[in-house]
């Protein structure tokens, strides 16, 4: 006989928990002097969750900050942009088939927590609370149009990308990782409103992402050979992340060659 789904447990009425149906919405309320979160159907068992009984060691604020936004204040160093630039990629390997990433995903889809009890320069000689750079996060709104970049798809379709798309978005955020700012913000951007380009969106970000990788080589060709292969595609007959031969080459020509260049210049900074 299948067997059945035990009870809540009972409670007095001074010891009251209510079962769990938003756990996202019960931690942002929740405070230290909280005893009991509530219950949590795990579908066999229940699980009542606590606060933490101690502070953690540095406090969060509870808003957040997008890539885009600490390229336009300018306070990322580069050991932090390399550093990122691995956790991307790893992150893409890990998600790229998930409904948290979008295949023309970007920079206002990448989020960091605020250290408020340290704070860094920023470009414009104010201090702002540090972002918490290792720890970075995906800010993905289900049902809803995605949080956007300068990629998202047009209504001109885009030739150029005949591989898994996540990876081109890849290589453009590799791009200005390199270069500590937004694409659209560099000098060699070819602005549609300056020069009266009918290119969409995609094809500027290639043309200007291709012109640079020249630049990127001359100073990182680890880097640079990693982004010239999520720009202009991999030698291999495999166009999707589902599959191995794909997802081999990836791991082997893009991550791992991130992470080498990464730890060395690491080395380099000790």
């Amino acid at each position: 006989m299948p067997s059945k789904k035990p009870e809540i447990p009972s409670t007095s009425v001074t010891d009251l928990v209510q079962r769990i149906q938003d756990l996202c919405a019960e931690i942002d309320k929740a405070n230290i002097s909280s005893s009991c979160l509530g219950i949590l159907d795990w579908g066999c068992t229940w699980h009542r969750l606590y606060t933490p009984a101690s502070s953690p060691s540095c406090r969060y604020t509870r808003e957040t900050i997008s890539l885009e936004g600490l390229f336009v204040r300018g306070n990322l160093d580069k050991r932090d942009r390399l550093r990122l630039g691995v956790q991307l990629a790893s992150g893409v390997m890990q998600l790229h088939a998930t409904e948290w990433l979008n295949e023309s995903w970007g920079k206002r889809d990448i989020h960091f927590f605020l250290n408020d009890d340290v704070s860094r320069r920023a470009a414009d000689g104010k201090f702002y609370p540090e972002p918490v750079t290792n720890k970075p996060f995906l800010h993905r709104n289900f049902g809803l149009a995605p949080l956007g970049s300068s990629l998202q798809p047009t209504q001109i379709e885009s030739p150029l990308v005949q591989y898994d798309r996540s990876l081109f978005s890849l290589g453009i955020i590799l791009v200005e990782l390199w270069f500590g700012n937004c694409l659209e913000d560099l000098p060699e951007y070819l602005d549609p409103q300056s020069n009266g380009s009918t290119l969409n969106n995609e094809s500027l970000a290639y043309q200007t992402a291709n012109q640079l990788i020249r630049r990127i080589n001359e100073e990182g060709p680890i880097y640079g050979a990693a982004v010239r292969r999520c720009i202009r595609g991999l030698d291999c007959t495999a166009t999707s992340l589902e599959e191995d031969e794909l997802k081999d080459k990836v791991h082997t020509e893009v991550v791992s060659e991130l992470e080498r260049h990464w730890r060395a210049y690491d080395d380099r900074a000790k």
